[in-house]
């Protein structure tokens, strides 16, 4: 089971690293949720899932931006340049200077 925390944690650091504004409220899923759960940008629960909890926080993450994306489109440039951005800094990963 993901630990609650370092999931959270490792949440909330996303979006001081591409400056988005977080959730209004962060916390634990619901008894009723299946699975983690978005509804930007009022709330986020995070469930404790079979998974890594870096990337269970990157993959809610990517929820997160693409649901946003489709509620208010004047986010729609933001979710983009994001998007662009961590693909830029993947593919620069793999670059020798």
């Amino acid at each position: 089971m993901s630990n609650y925390q370092i999931v959270k944690n490792e949440f909330e650091r996303l979006f001081e690293m591409y400056d988005i504004p977080k959730p209004k409220i962060i916390r634990k899923a619901l008894l009723t949720d299946p699975c983690d759960y978005t509804a930007p940008p009022n709330e986020v629960r995070i469930n404790n899932l079979e998974c890594e909890e870096i990337y269970q926080a990157r993959h809610l993450f990517g929820h997160y931006l693409a649901d946003l994306h489709a509620i208010d489109d004047e986010k729609s440039d933001l979710v983009a340049d994001t998007i662009a951005d961590m693909i830029m800094s993947k593919n620069n990963l793999g670059v020798k200077k």
